[in-house]
């Protein structure tokens, strides 16, 4: 199977692990009896271990800039949606203070670690974040996976 014929399909967050190697093995026997090929695996890191890999860093920006979008409990047309998050009351907070910090959901360190500290990371998650007030979440997902990034969002 030549890889540029497999479409991803599936991100899973996280460097490793132990579900997706088990899930990859399963697709790719699928893929070489020539079944399953728009259900492509992508791997996003999303700790500050992967960040000192000094990968690209874009996707894991976008997934993380999704959450604190969809924190700020508000769909695209501005109409509330509930928040179904077992930290709710801890990163809608967090959320909701972008007007004056834009850092501020990715300054938890306890939850992200030194992450706002690295400004390839937060150069890509402002933009994200940007890019998904401004463009939507289907347009700005799109984009990203297509390799579309764009620092201006």
């Amino acid at each position: 199977m030549r890889p540029l014929a497999v479409k991803a399909a599936i991100m899973h967050f996280g460097a490793g692990g132990f579900h997706r190697a088990h899930q990859a093995r399963y697709l790719d026997g699928l893929m070489n009896e020539g079944e399953a090929h728009e259900w492509g695996l992508s791997g996003v890191g999303v700790l500050p271990h992967d960040l000192r890999t000094r990968g690209p860093v874009q996707l894991s920006a976008l997934v993380v800039a999704s959450w604190a979008r969809y924190a700020e409990g508000t769909e695209e047309q501005g109409q509330p949606i509930e928040v179904v998050d077992r930290l709710k009351d801890r990163v809608m907070s967090a959320a909701g203070r972008r007007a004056t910090d834009p850092l501020s959901f990715v300054r938890d360190r306890d939850l992200f670690g030194t992450v706002a500290d690295d400004p390839r990371f937060t150069a890509a998650y402002l933009a994200a974040l940007e890019s998904l007030h401004r463009r939507g979440a289907g347009a700005t997902v799109e984009a990203w996976v297509a390799g579309g990034y764009d620092s201006r969002a």
